[in-house]
């Protein structure tokens, strides 16, 4: 039996035009989606995004994966492995506190 693993990607969508669009894409594909207003860059128009899904891909394969799927909007910040505890302390770090 395949093992399944809990996997976040921080994402960058360069156009907050096009969030509704990468969003439904994510969750389509069984992302749950975050998007934080502290995360909206003020001098920019760039908005950062947490996706997380349960998957039976490696972490390279699920880079691969959600880089594919967000390439036409932005790129991936980083993906892979994410325990409860990770994600908690990269909220924390992202938000400055």
């Amino acid at each position: 039996m395949p093992m399944l693993n809990r996997m976040t990607a921080e994402l960058i969508i360069d156009n907050p035009n096009d969030l509704n669009e990468v969003t439904a894409l994510l969750i389509e594909e069984g992302f749950d989606v975050e998007f934080l207003d502290d995360w909206i860059d003020d001098k920019g128009k760039v908005i950062w995004l947490l996706a997380d899904v349960v998957t039976e891909l490696s972490q390279s394969e699920f880079f691969d994966w959600v880089g594919g799927i967000v390439a036409p909007f932005g790129d991936v910040v980083e993906a892979g492995l994410c325990s409860p505890e990770q994600h908690r302390t990269w909220r924390k770090k992202d938000l400055g506190r």
